[in-house]
């Protein structure tokens, strides 16, 4: 048994020392986010929890265009969707990705006594650690939010955290 780890664990290290070699062509993340919203009507901040879906089609090793979905939930059956767009720039080496983004598409959300969907934005980075050539954990991703529900303007936080899938190889 103490064999077959070890020849696992040299295996898994062996693989991932050609990670900087290969650029993937799609990369697909799936993860948790959180959320800090300014309410469109009361201006108080609503801290919202969910998930964040993306894929990351790589043109060469360095420029991709990416989707980007996500909902939030908080307390008294408010929630919030994104669907963003745009492109990304990645630094990729050996044992870590590092990443910045500026997307652009909508947000639709839904509070107590209102509901509106409207423009939305982001700006922002991140960085996923290389376990395999397949396989990435998404460390850690920041984005300075803006929406614009109601005609008021949102500046508002996303960080998210989860695992990034790779296929193809340019």
């Amino acid at each position: 048994m103490k064999k077959l780890l070890l020849v696992t664990g040299l295996l898994l290290l062996c693989c991932s020392s050609s990670v900087a070699q290969d650029t993937p062509t799609i990369e697909v993340f799936g993860g948790y986010t959180y959320n800090r919203i300014v309410s469109a009507g009361s201006g108080l901040p609503i801290n919202g929890n969910g998930w964040e879906a993306a894929a990351d089609w790589n043109v060469n090793s360095w420029l991709g265009f990416k989707g980007d979905f996500e909902g939030a939930y908080c307390c008294h059956q408010q929630y919030f969707y994104g669907f963003l767009g745009g492109p990304q720039i990645s630094l990729r080496k050996e044992k870590y990705t590092v990443f910045v983004h500026a997307l652009v598409g909508g947000a639709h959300a839904q509070g107590l006594f209102t509901s509106d969907t409207d423009l939305a934005w982001a700006l922002g980075g991140g960085v996923d650690w290389n376990v395999t050539r397949l396989v990435a954990i998404r460390v850690g991703q920041v984005d300075y939010f803006g929406t614009h529900f109601l005609n008021r303007g949102q500046n508002d936080l996303r960080v998210s955290a989860g695992f990034v899938f790779r296929f193809g190889k340019r």
